[in-house]
């Protein structure tokens, strides 16, 4: 049987959707030391925002150029349909390990977050927490609640207005590689962003 979506559309005139933009695959590798998954961004270099103000020394790959590139670009629209499309993970937000504490380097990153929105006041966010499959649901449930909170709260603090960002926690829901390797909880113990509107 023919789906009965686009034949509406024909009959209503509906324009169809624009697709949405693949969602990038940004490599990256598992740092012993720090426990964590360090994402290869790529070389740097300034992003030029329409309020005059520039992002310098980010790489082409980062958080802040992906988010930037798709909010400026009004070919790529938002995906309302699939909403586990359109996530970039945060390359340099991490927390102290079992806390939802920022380490010092993670505020740099979403400063520039902030920057990035009030260049561009029509658009909202949201921030998605993630853990491994380590320890109970609900324990990693409260747990990437409290960090997405954090990085909210900590833009919030930057002059970010609360209406703006949304944030929730997932725990070890959507993962993104096993958990049976310390590679793949690295990749999963995540903060990420995903565009609301544009």
């Amino acid at each position: 049987r023919p789906p009965l979506r686009p034949l509406r559309r024909a009959i209503t005139g509906t324009p169809t959707r624009r697709p949405a933009a693949k969602d990038p695959i940004v490599p990256g590798h598992f740092d012993a030391k720090s426990d964590n998954y360090i994402y290869e961004t790529g070389a740097p270099t300034t992003l030029k925002l329409p309020s005059g103000e520039a992002i310098q020394g980010v790489g082409v790959s980062s958080t802040e150029s992906n988010l930037y590139q798709f909010l400026s670009n009004p070919n790529i629209q938002v995906d309302t349909v699939d909403l586990t499309r359109g996530w970039y993970n945060f390359d340099r937000v991490f927390f102290n390990t079992g806390k939802a504490t920022l380490t010092q380097e993670s505020v740099a990153q979403l400063r520039n977050i902030a920057i990035i929105l009030r260049a561009l006041p029509n658009a909202r966010i949201k921030l998605g927490g993630y853990t491994d499959s380590t320890g109970t649901s609900k324990v990693n449930w409260q747990l990437s609640e409290a960090r997405a909170r954090t990085a909210w709260a900590t833009l919030v603090d930057m002059g970010i207005s609360p209406s703006r960002v949304d944030a929730r926690g997932y725990g070890p829901r959507y993962s993104i590689a096993p958990n049976t390797t310390d590679l793949g909880r690295a990749m999963n113990r995540r903060l990420s962003v995903k565009v609301l509107q544009k």
